[in-house]
């Protein structure tokens, strides 16, 4: 690439979006950017590594004292819930795999060597990157943000490294990669955590843990619900993978969801049975009833593509659900089908044509790269967060409604996730319907 480690270095300082005359805090911290790397102990001072006052006072204090410190830590966690609604500055940390030894976080694609190969999981940091920039370049005059990037270099090692350096001041919301380092610091100092690339995963219950995305049971629970409420009369069928864990699960809620709520024992069909019954003759189960919903429980393309073409010949209404990861497969339908399509989706930002548009213009202009959903969230989460600092991040009021704020594709209406009457996680359970038109998901008002 013809970059030396010292341009890395000069060019991974800290992208901080503020006006100039107010960047500088009580402690005349200015925000840098703090890449962890191979070298980061031998080019960085003790001084500069800061370590939490309570670590060091839990380090040093006599063991009958720990639980008057434990008291003071508590005191200041509640001084700094109460200063937020005075704040004028916030601070968020965003720790993501940039690997900013090999790409450094000004590139742009025609400067990277094509012999560098980037993880699924770096192209997403630096995708979420631009479009965290631009949010912030965007709306700098309506609140003071500053960015922290830090890298994480797709280490459990490095994620420990970072907290413990924790170089930069404090914090008042961390992005990340699900952690249960990460977890356990955010826990421990009551930092609101946001997970913009998980969402089934189980974790340790925390009720500022959020997750951009709804998970697969919560999204399944909702499309079944619409499904129904338009077709109360129909008859539900599901259709499972027995060769597939994840088609298990979501077979299995599927039926506690259809019990619980409408007291309805769907008709399960697999591997086996499926073809044998659904094959389009005239004698087929599909053929006897008025209408019906079929849930093909499965996220597996080959195994749907097998399954889509059993109701080409289908003369009654037949409406089939799917899942979210149908929507990137491309000519699913390829004309086989005459049965309606849906699937779920994370709710799709109403905007302009002209306003994408010209997102779409200034991100290309800016980084040489087209832009995508990875950007589109990094923009809309730091959007969403540029409007509720001040206010209650499980706010119902929609983002765009604060100080004139527009997403790009995504909006965000958090609620608890609840398990066992605890509140697990949070999520954004802002779901929307996609309906196949003619090879592509297009927005339903289904």
């Amino acid at each position: 690439m013809g970059i030396n480690m010292k341009s890395i270095l000069f060019f991974a300082t800290i992208i901080v979006f503020i006006s100039c005359s107010s960047i500088k805090s009580a402690t005349n911290n200015t925000p840098i950017y703090h890449p962890v790397s191979k070298d980061t102990e031998n080019s960085q001072t003790k001084s500069q590594a800061t370590v939490p006052s309570e670590t060091l006072a839990r380090d040093t204090i006599p063991v009958k004292d720990i639980e008057k410190v434990e008291e003071n830590v508590e005191e200041k966690v509640e001084e700094k819930v109460e200063e937020k609604t005075e704040k004028s500055t916030y601070n968020i940390a965003v720790i993501l795999p940039f690997l900013t030894e090999k790409v450094p976080l000004n590139y742009t694609p025609y400067q990277l060597d094509t012999n560098i190969y980037l993880s699924p999981s770096t192209q997403n940091a630096l995708d979420f990157y631009m479009g965290a920039k631009l949010a912030t370049e965007d709306y700098k005059t309506k609140k003071k943000i500053n960015l922290f990037f830090l890298d994480d270099m797709g280490s459990e090692y490095q994620v420990k490294k970072v907290i413990a350096e924790r170089p930069f001041p404090e914090v008042d919301v961390i992005i990340s990669n699900y952690s249960n380092q990460i977890l356990k610091y955010s826990k421990s100092q009551q930092i609101p955590l946001f997970c913009p690339f998980e969402s089934d995963i189980t974790t340790e219950p925390y009720e500022q843990l959020f997750f951009t995305s709804s998970s697969q049971r919560e999204q399944s629970n909702y499309i079944l619900k619409k499904s129904l409420n338009n077709y109360p009369e129909a008859t539900v069928y599901i259709v499972q993978d027995m060769n597939d864990d994840s088609s298990r699960y979501l077979v299995n809620n599927a039926q506690k969801f259809l019990k619980e709520e409408y007291n309805i024992t769907p008709t399960i069909y697999n591997n086996s049975s499926f073809p044998t019954v659904i094959n389009g003759d005239s004698s087929s189960t599909f053929q006897s009833i008025s209408s019906s919903i079929v849930y093909i429980a499965s996220n597996k393309e080959s195994f749907v593509r097998n399954t889509l073409p059993k109701f080409q010949s289908n003369s009654s209404p037949t409406y089939i659900i799917g899942t979210q990861s149908w929507a990137s497969w491309k000519g699913l339908d390829a004309g086989y089908t005459t049965s309606s399509i849906y699937i779920p989706t994370q709710e799709l930002a109403k905007v302009s044509t002209t306003y994408k548009e010209n997102f779409a213009s200034r991100f290309l202009n800016e980084f040489q790269k087209t832009d995508n959903n990875i950007a589109y969230l990094g923009y809309d989460l730091i959007t969403y967060l540029i409007a509720g600092l001040d206010n209650n991040l499980l706010s119902e009021q929609p983002t765009s409604s604060f100080l004139n704020l527009k997403p790009i594709q995504y909006n965000f209406e958090f609620t608890p996730s609840i398990m066992n009457d605890e509140i697990q996680n949070i999520q954004n359970n802002k779901i929307a319907i996609l309906k196949l038109e003619r090879g592509r998901f297009v927005p339903s008002n289904w």
